[in-house]
């Protein structure tokens, strides 16, 4: 018989695919399955490559005999159990293979003092025939640059070093997959209280159907509607199903939820790729279930047409959710990597049936819900979202601007403003206004007649809208008029005809800026596009 080549396939598992999060995710499962209160990340860095990483976790620890097999190649407590996250007592070594060379281990059973570890060098065999058995425990002492990183009541520690096959790219863009993507994935134990801490910080759960409260999700939209030190509040989806039993054995089940996103993330078409939408991480959520096993993420996949049609852009706003257990794993195609599933045909078409009858109620009502959008123009209320916006997501620095000169600068031309629109209460508009990088007014007149004028106020533009212009009277009167009647009211006038007034004049606004980009230099452009607007307007007006 011929043996087999333990080392070359040792050394061919490496191309297994995990990615860095994935590989990570690994460690992880192990810990939840210790019954561990955290999982601890620390990424070391020598210059620009990283030198290793450190995971640690409460847990309850790993017996001797336990460690000793911790390293090797299919063995685990669980193998083949469909009660726990890991199965096939492969993942945390493969995955790390596929990164690094070497992994080290440090263990003690919860409540006693003595750590033993164990290790496994792949360099140890690269070109060697010889197998290389994995050592017995010995009992250690914890590194000096380990030991400062972990905290006090750790059990166990995993060290990955000597990395080679770490995609090549920035450290910052690997930093911000991991928080992301263990966000997303282990989002129902962060949900629960398990912590995961990464250099620091701990990660937040995501959650792309937005189920889940005190989430990442309701913290930007937090920010963002109510103000950045306000109480994060939970922003609710609207659901269509809510773990519908698409199939059940038993006391087991496959379950099914379907969910449009609320509408401080829907907003109006053509948002889906702004900045919040950006940190909310829509485009990503365009046409994918997300597939949970016993909690844990396993896959976040497109549905591949399962709806007659390729995905659309209205298809980001919409959360699809399938959980199930071990109980279902043939149905799945659950793999030793936990990424990506391939449903059974019997469970696929359970899953298609579902999806063609609530995803095209979904993107009804969103488009439903864009069609009777009637909120009033409110300058404050955009005011204050511009302001939120750039403290949320923009790391400019305004050291510069908060020199006293400037400041004072800034605060005179604030109160020439206040003045011009007649504010009595001048104290309580420069609190409200100064730290705005965009104020808006209405004004009486402008000089010249232009219909807008822009003023720059350190790091803060000052724009007026002239009232008595012609666009401002057949464009933003009549829509904040009709914007802020009851329905009552509304039937009583025709606002289509004041729409159609609204359009005609935005055509004129284009088709001026057009005809004076084409006829006047730079420096008198804003004075003689105002000007060609005002008779443009004034001619359509006079034929009627």
């Amino acid at each position: 018989m011929m043996p087999i080549s333990v080392n070359k396939f040792l050394i061919s598992q490496r191309n297994a695919g995990y990615s860095i999060t994935e590989a990570i995710a690994e460690i992880a499962d192990n810990s939840i399955q210790a019954e561990a209160n955290y999982f601890q990340i620390d990424k070391v860095m020598d210059g620009k490559s990283v030198s290793k990483i450190i995971f640690s976790d409460d847990g309850c620890g790993m017996p001797l005999d336990i460690l000793h097999k911790y390293l090797v190649m299919g063995e685990s407590s669980n193998w083949l159990s469909n009660s726990f996250i890991g199965k096939f007592g492969v993942g945390a070594k493969v995955s790390a293979y596929c990164q690094c060379q070497k992994i080290t281990v440090y263990s003690r059973i919860k409540g006693t003092n003595d750590f033993y570890s164990t290790s496994y060098d792949l360099e140890n065999i690269i070109g060697n025939n010889e197998i290389v058995g994995i050592s017995e425990p010995v009992k250690t002492e914890i590194p000096n640059d380990v030991n400062l990183l972990v905290r006090d009541d750790a059990n166990t520690i995993v060290v990955w070093e000597k990395f080679d096959l770490l995609a090549k790219r920035s450290s910052s863009a690997m930093d911000n997959e991991i928080r992301c993507e263990l966000g997303r994935m282990f989002r129902r134990f962060i949900y629960a209280g398990f912590e995961i801490q990464f250099n620091g910080e701990l990660i937040k759960a995501f959650d792309p159907t937005f189920q889940l409260r005190e989430t990442y999700n309701d913290e930007i939209l937090s920010k963002v509607y109510l103000g950045e030190h306000k109480r994060p509040q939970h922003f609710e989806p609207q659901y269509f199903a809510q773990d519908l039993v698409l199939v059940s054995d038993g006391e087991e089940k496959v379950t099914l939820s379907v969910t449009l996103m609320p509408k401080e993330v829907t907003r109006t078409p053509g948002k889906g790729g702004d900045q919040l939408a950006r940190a909310l991480r829509l485009k990503k959520n365009q046409g994918r279930i997300t597939y949970l096993r016993a909690g844990r993420e396993i896959g976040y996949d497109s549905y591949h047409n399962c709806l007659g049609r390729a995905s659309i852009a209205e298809d980001r706003f919409i959360g699809i959710e399938i959980k199930f257990n071990g109980h279902f794993d043939s149905e799945f195609g659950t793999k030793m990597i936990k990424r990506g599933v391939e449903p059974s045909p019997s469970m696929k078409k359970r899953i298609t049936e579902a999806l063609k009858l609530y995803v095209p109620i979904a993107n009804k009502v969103l488009r439903q819900r864009w069609d009777g959008k009637t909120e009033s123009v409110d300058f404050e209320a955009s005011e204050k979202a511009l302001e939120r916006m750039e403290s949320v997501f923009s790391a400019l620095s305004r050291a510069e601007s908060n020199t006293s000169e400037k400041v004072a600068e800034r605060m005179t031309k604030l109160l020439s403003l206040a003045k011009e629109v007649g504010i009595s209460d001048k104290n309580e508009y420069l609190e409200r206004k100064s730290s705005r990088p965009f104020v808006i007014e209405e004004v009486d007149s402008l000089l010249n007649d232009t219909f807008l004028d822009f003023e720059a106020n350190t790091q803060q533009i000052l724009i007026r809208i002239n009232k008595s212009h012609a666009i401002y009277r057949t464009v933003w009167l009549p829509m904040h008029q009709i914007s802020g009647m009851n329905a009552s009211e509304l039937e009583l006038m025709d606002p289509s005809q004041a729409a159609k007034h609204s359009l005609q004049s935005l055509n004129l606004m284009i088709i001026a800026f057009a005809k004076v980009n084409e006829e006047n230099d730079a420096s008198e452009f804003m004075n003689n596009w105002s000007k060609k607007l005002e008779t443009l307007i004034r001619q359509i007006e006079i034929s009627k």
